[in-house]
């Protein structure tokens, strides 16, 4: 997997960053996927230099490649907290269309039965 991160208005630690590969470090076997198929982006920061409830941070994940198309994002005033949370919905987004995926081919092989037992 190809992971491209992007920091804005933050500096880009190493701890920000293995925690950012960490948040997409299994998703390519959710989806079932080869790995060299799947290009992940992330991008984390702050939205604004002056709030006043303190700094908002913003974790955004897009990941591409394979077939799907994955995005999602969350704000919060804790940047691992914010990482969390999208890893969170991009891994329930991967489970819901693979899901999907497999329930469509369960489907057409049914309907396939059911056609052939007309003949019978």
């Amino acid at each position: 997997m190809n992971i491209n991160i992007k920091a804005t208005n933050i500096e880009l630690t190493d701890s920000i960053r293995n925690h950012a590969f960490k948040c997409l470090e299994g998703i390519d076997k959710i989806l079932g996927v080869s790995t060299e198929e799947i290009v992940g982006q992330i991008e984390v920061g702050k939205t604004t230099n002056h709030h006043k409830s303190g700094d908002i941070f913003r974790a955004e994940v897009n990941i591409s490649g394979g077939g799907y198309t994955l995005y999602s994002f969350s704000e919060t005033s804790d940047l691992y907290a914010a990482i969390d949370m999208v890893r969170d919905e991009i891994i329930a987004e991967a489970r819901k269309l693979r899901g999907k995926e497999k329930s469509l081919f369960r489907r057409g092989g049914q309907q396939i039965k059911n056609y052939f037992k007309k003949f019978l």
